[in-house]
């Protein structure tokens, strides 16, 4: 059984022994339309520029993505893909104590704990949808030095409005807490900006917030990430980034209009039709209870007591069907599971699988 992350897709070919090619895979959060068509080209075109160093400050790439988020290029690193930073900003801010809201994604508590640093933890419950509280994290206590919310959340889809952000924000100004918000999935929400604090980090120096072009933008290989903050902040977190942390390759595909409007809106469009058909489906299976997400995955729920996570997942790979077990997330039970939305072929795959194993 895998643990970890989802998309482990080359380990599963290899352990149970699968063509490659004949795997569905849902267990990786990937926006399934693929890159932009000519994000190929550009890659191809900028193939020489491997012979060179790469520009260790990311200049041109950083002004293309200021002008994308509304904000300034001193407010901007870029770096290999979100993780990196995960892992970064711990190093570089040495908080004394971190407060994450669970179920979350895992990557947080393990850069925490390689830093040191202590952490505290808020459970989301499942009779409230999962709910984000904002009023239990104002009244922690002892009151953390930095506060890591994922938003959409992960796995549960959970999307916090931007007046509790605001109001999260205006806490952490009076507190002199970091608010550290990755929005990694914020592309996948009809209007991003009515739900991100992206363009306040400009005045406020305990913002930061972490996206990356793995998901929304399907380029997980190439491995794109980036945090906007407070210009202090970024002044403080770079000395702790390795030089030439981002490639020739990757530097040019920020620069040559990745931010198509008519892609972003075509993949909005999909993916929301898709979702909402993929969860009137599970809300028809009696023994599945699906939770509504503003993300591009569905968490959900095993009714029937026979079959766990665990035990489900190796059922569906017999049909070459592989889902993300979340028996592992903290503040969640054997019987959840999560599953990326696909193209509607593979999804009536994995509806017809379900119903056929659990009824």
């Amino acid at each position: 059984m895998l643990s970890g992350h989802g998309g482990h897709i080359q380990k599963i070919i290899d352990s149970y022994q699968i063509p490659p090619g004949e795997i569905i895979d849902f267990s990786s959060n990937i926006n399934p339309l693929g890159p932009w068509p000519r994000i190929k080209e550009i890659i191809k075109k900028s193939c020489d520029a491997i012979t060179c160093y790469p520009d260790p400050e990311s200049q041109s790439a950083r002004i293309v993505l200021a002008k994308y988020l509304g904000v300034n290029e001193e407010n901007i690193l870029l770096g290999n893909g979100s993780t990196e930073f995960i892992y970064l900003i711990p190093q570089a801010l040495r908080c004394s104590l971190a407060l994450i809201y669970c179920p979350t994604f895992s990557e947080y508590a393990f850069s925490l704990k390689l830093s040191k640093i202590k952490t505290h933890s808020l459970f989301a419950r499942e009779k409230e949808q999962f709910h984000i509280d904002i009023k239990k994290i104002k009244d922690h206590l002892p009151r953390p030095d930095m506060i890591i919310l994922v938003n959409p959340n992960n796995p549960t889809g959970y999307l916090l409005k931007r007046d509790e952000l605001t109001n999260l924000l205006n806490f952490s100004l009076n507190t002199k807490t970091c608010l550290l918000i990755d929005e990694t999935f914020i592309e996948f929400v009809g209007d991003p900006s009515r739900f991100s604090l992206v363009k306040e980090v400009v005045n406020h120096k305990y913002l930061l917030i972490l996206r990356s072009f793995t998901k929304f933008f399907s380029l997980p290989g190439l491995r794109i990430g980036y945090l906007v903050a407070h210009k202090d902040l970024i002044r403080k977190i770079a000395p702790f980034q390795p030089t030439w942390s981002v490639n020739s390759l990757v530097q040019q595909v920020v620069r040559e209009e990745l931010f198509n409007p008519n892609f972003i809106k075509k993949t909005r469009e999909w993916v929301e039709k898709e979702k909402d058909f993929l969860f009137a489906q599970f809300k028809e299976i009696k023994d599945i209870h699906p939770y509504y997400s503003s993300a591009n995955f569905i968490l959900c729920k095993i009714l029937n007591k026979r079959f766990e996570a665990k035990s489900l997942f190796l059922h569906l790979l017999k049909d070459r069907i592989i889902i993300r077990d979340c028996s592992n997330f903290k503040g969640l039970n054997p019987y959840f599971f999560r599953v990326a939305v696909k193209r509607r072929k593979d999804n009536l795959c994995l509806v017809n699988s379900l119903k056929k194993i659990l009824t």
